[in-house]
């Protein structure tokens, strides 16, 4: 087992509401993998991110007191393929919670379920 820091950047969130998108950008600078059989080209993994996402219309849309302006977590279970020595493809499924945290009258908050692939630069 490994466990490592791991930021993301996202740099386009697209939420789709019932007949409407709404964009964002989400950066979550604090987070966690744990890699699970690091020395098989094809191994399980586990991580957690935290941070902010800005979006151009308020989170979720339709909700008095709702803001653009939300933190962001996500738990990630999936698989990595590591393509050479220093890069990796991974597939997997991600639970994405948004919410403003209380930082206004209310907190309305938005579960997601998201199936993703990514790139990775190893070191």
């Amino acid at each position: 087992v490994s466990i490592a820091y791991s930021g993301e950047l996202m740099p386009a969130a697209i939420l789709f509401e019932p007949a409407h998108a709404v964009y964002g950008f989400a950066i979550t600078p604090v987070g966690f993998t744990a890699e699970f059989g690091r020395h098989h080209r094809v191994h399980p993994y586990l991580q957690t991110n935290e941070g902010i996402i800005a979006s151009s219309e308020p989170i979720p849309i339709n909700v008095i007191g709702a803001t653009g302006l939300n933190f962001v977590i996500d738990v990630v279970g999936g698989v990595r393929i590591r393509t050479s020595e220093r890069k990796a493809v991974s597939l997997g499924y991600k639970f994405l919670h948004i919410s403003n945290g209380f930082t206004s009258a209310v907190n309305p908050g938005v579960d997601n379920n998201v199936f993703y692939a990514g790139f990775s630069i190893l070191r």
